[in-house]
């Protein structure tokens, strides 16, 4: 078969290179392989089984020469393009009950070869190592003999109107293996022709006789007549009467349906099941065939229990009965704190937690919300019960985690070791998110915040002034630094910022590498204000002092005199700049008035030695003829 196909390679090629060759000058047009060389190579690849089409040569069959859809432009998309030829399987697509799972996601590739395969149908393997690639579990101990005979023997490999995609029912399929009377003589004589996989599994078993994991105790002793009248299949007595001779019978204030109207073969299989407690179908499949409305509902939710994911229903539900609503095993607290014990290893708890409330905030199923919480963001839940913290949403400046609703942030919801249920100490949490506020620079914390006292400052919710402050922000300052509002009070002159009740222009509040916390080194924090006083400073002459630092001569909050100055301007440059024969040789032979210095001299800087302001001079003064006017007065 392999070498038949290698041919069909070989001429498919040499006859493409003929029609190319023999084609004239006028009628010469590239073909598929003109543009796609390696195709021929990949082909080879792929096996010896070739499309039918590829064997055409019609690449056009699946392609449009120019492209539409997507790099290989395909017609249309599989499974669409593969039912425009595969007609028989459109049709049993039509009436199927059950459709194989790459078959109903249009993914042919799964199982198929494109262009060519190794094996028949264009399979990429052979058919049974295929199957086995998704269903591993199939073979587990002893093996069914009728697993030599090929998966697709007993199942249709794309659809079928049997469940498990079976060719025919199960009991068809088994009685053209296994005669009546042979099965007869196995089972002690009993009639049996259906329901054979109720006992037996299908493929293999790690137990004797190809039995499921699980078998009825009964029927794995061979005791039939337990349950059967002898040599019939009709029951001693009915059910649930039967069932109860040997399970006792559970009185409960609340029923399962099924329980209560006794029947048991709605949940259970009596013979055997390849699930525990022979169960028909899988747990997490079995509840949803009567309680679907959860399984809607779960698929518009975002999160879903994981125990209700799973299947694990009766985790927290007794599925015959219980005194408790809902079927519960036990109280819904008692059965949340079972699987989430460590919500409760802080010393202080949660109201609700303590009394096992769990169901004030959160779904037992599923929820659109983190956590199965019943409500989102959290302060629709903290606030139904926290009262006096909702009048705060009103406040002028919000904390961000409460103005976004999410008292998770500080909050642990359900225990803590420290005081309002915070997540660790409140000297540590702030810092969680302000880490640049507390990074140590030299040495340089202000108090409160070395401390973590940051209630000193802030509201940890709120507050009607601006960073969420308790109070102003300069009677917080002012709480601490009373000496400078005792300057400011008394003082003639204060510092415009101060008057406005600025501190931070000036200083940093948490930290800072300056002195007093300054935002920046002190000249150019002034500077950055009066931007007229380092005029000269680079070119020209500054005057020493003020380029040095200008607390030589001022004082940064308040002062009894003019320009904020340490004191009267008659003393100021007098402390620097004594009265003295050197100085008034200077001035011409004449003294200066007291506290006239400025009216002369820029006390910052100017363009020489002199300092002498700039501008328009009297003639007499810019020509050093003071006495013209002075007459020489000591």
């Amino acid at each position: 078969m392999k070498n038949k196909n290698l041919i069909v390679i070989l001429v498919l090629l040499i006859s493409f290179c003929l029609n190319v060759s023999s084609a004239s000058p006028e009628e010469k047009s590239k073909g598929c392989l003109d543009c796609h060389p390696k195709f021929l190579e990949k082909l080879k690849k792929e096996g010896s089984c070739l499309h039918p089409e590829v064997k055409k040569r019609n690449c056009y069959a699946c392609h449009y020469p120019h492209g539409i859809i997507k790099g290989a432009f395909l017609k249309s998309r599989p499974p669409f393009l593969c039912l425009e030829c595969h007609k028989d399987l459109e049709n049993n697509l039509k009436e199927a009950k059950v459709v194989h799972t790459p078959v109903n996601r249009g993914e042919c590739n799964k199982c198929h070869g494109i262009h060519g395969a190794n094996y028949k149908k264009l399979l990429k393997v052979p058919v049974d190592k295929l199957c086995l690639e998704c269903h591993k579990d199939i073979l587990k101990g002893k093996k069914h003999k009728a697993l030599d005979k090929g998966c697709i023997y007993c199942h249709d490999p794309h659809t079928s109107k049997n469940d498990a995609l079976l060719r025919k029912s199960p009991e068809k399929l088994c009685l053209d293996c296994h005669k009546p009377e042979a099965l007869a003589k196995a089972h002690h004589g009993l009639p049996v022709k259906t329901r054979c996989i109720s006992c037996h599994n299908p493929h293999s078993s790690e137990k004797p006789k190809l039995f499921q994991e699980y078998i009825h105790l009964p029927v794995q002793k061979g005791e039939c007549n337990k349950c059967h009248n002898k040599g019939k299949l009709t029951l001693r007595k009915p059910v649930p009467e039967l069932c109860f001779d040997c399970h006792k019978k559970e009185e409960y204030k609340n029923l399962h349906k099924p329980y209560k109207t006794g029947k048991c073969s709605e949940c259970h299989d009596f013979h055997g099941s390849k699930y525990k407690y022979h169960l028909k179908v899988k747990p997490d499949k079995l509840c949803i065939t009567c309680h679907s409305y959860s399984l809607k509902e779960q698929k518009k939710k975002h999160h879903i229990h994981s125990i209700v994911k799973e299947g694990k229903c009766i985790t927290c539900h007794n599925p015959h009965g219980s005194n408790r609503d809902w079927f519960l095993k036990a109280s819904s607290g008692d059965l949340c704190i079972k699987c989430h014990a460590k919500i409760l290893t802080g010393n202080k708890k949660h109201p609700p937690v303590e009394q096992k409330n769990c169901l004030l905030c959160h779904n037992p199923h599923d929820s659109d919300y983190l956590h199965l919480l019943k409500k989102y963001p959290t302060e629709k839940l903290c606030l139904n019960c926290h009262k006096d913290i909702e009048v705060q949403k009103e406040l002028f400046s919000l904390h961000t985690p409460f103005a976004h609703g999410k008292c998770e942030g500080c909050h642990n919801p359900h225990s803590s070791n420290y005081k309002n249920l915070l997540k660790t100490s409140k000297t540590n949490l702030c810092e969680t998110c302000h880490k640049d506020w507390f990074k140590l620079q030299k040495g340089k914390l202000h108090a409160p915040v070395k401390k973590r006292d940051c209630e000193l400052c802030h509201n940890p919710h709120a507050g009607n002034y601006a960073l969420h402050a308790p109070k102003p922000m300069v009677d917080i300052c002012y709480s601490c630094h009373s000496d400078v509002k005792n300057e400011v009070k008394h003082k003639k002159v204060v510092h415009l910022p101060v008057k406005e009740d600025e501190c931070i222009r000036c200083h940093e509040p948490h930290s800072s590498k300056e002195i007093a916390y300054l935002r920046k080194k002190p000249q150019k924090l002034c500077l950055s204000c009066h931007k007229d006083i380092d005029e000269f400073w680079k070119q020209g002459v500054a005057h020493p002092p003020a380029k040095k630092n200008c607390k030589n001569c001022h004082v940064p909050h308040a002062s009894d005199y003019k320009f904020l100055l340490k004191n009267d301007i008659s003393k100021t440059c007098i402390r620097c700049h004594k009265v003295n024969k050197k100085l008034i040789n200077v001035h011409e032979g004449i003294i200066p008035e007291s506290g006239s210095c400025i009216m002369c001299h820029n006390p910052h800087g100017a363009p020489d030695e002199s300092l002498l302001w700039t501008g328009s001079m009297h003639s007499p003064f810019a020509e050093k003829d003071c006495k013209i006017c002075h007459g020489g007065k000591k």
